[in-house]
């Protein structure tokens, strides 16, 4: 998968997988990308493709693990998480108004090993559901991120059940 979608697509995992190469997949504005359960997105390290979103990246229910994923450049959310089971890792969120967002109540979601990096709002928001875990980002300072007004230290964190501690001191992945 390459380009940029003018038009909303519903990823499912009658097509398994979904291999990102080149420069990956834009989001156009006005335009939804959503992944339903079940769905492997295996990305092309040599290229390092990318998920551009421009507008909405939904991960719909059941279960989404991804690796080496970067999501950038939203002009709203990077990445919108509204139920199931999310499971992320050495992936970056840059350049977003909020890096991650969770809004109604997930099974769970794991964010290890990560980078945060420039997202305007939060880097991850959440604001209901069971903590989620965000542990060993980069947080873009090695003082960790910010619980309070953005620029006090790195991407800001809402601290509603997000246990962010420790972080990485440096850069990943």
């Amino acid at each position: 998968m390459r380009g940029t979608m003018s038009t909303s697509q519903t990823w499912s995992k009658d097509t398994v997988p979904y291999f990102m190469y080149g420069v990956g997949v834009t989001v156009s504005t006005g335009t939804t990308l959503t992944i339903n359960p079940g769905v492997v997105i295996k990305f092309d390290k040599v290229s390092n493709p990318r998920i551009y979103n421009k507008g909405i990246f939904n991960v719909i229910g059941g279960s989404f693990t991804g690796t080496n994923i970067t999501i950038a450049s939203s002009s709203n959310v990077g990445l919108a998480v509204t139920s199931g089971t999310v499971s992320i890792g050495s992936s970056i969120f840059r350049d977003n108004i909020y890096g991650i967002q969770i809004t109604t109540s997930v099974k769970s979601c794991v964010v290890t090993t990560s980078t945060f990096a420039n997202n305007s709002t939060y880097g991850f928001y959440q604001n209901i559901g069971p903590t989620s875990t965000a542990i060993g980002n980069w947080w873009n300072s090695t003082l960790g991120p910010s619980t309070s007004s953005p620029g006090t230290a790195g991407d800001r964190v809402n601290i509603h059940n997000i246990d962010y501690t420790p972080w990485a001191t440096s850069s990943v992945p």
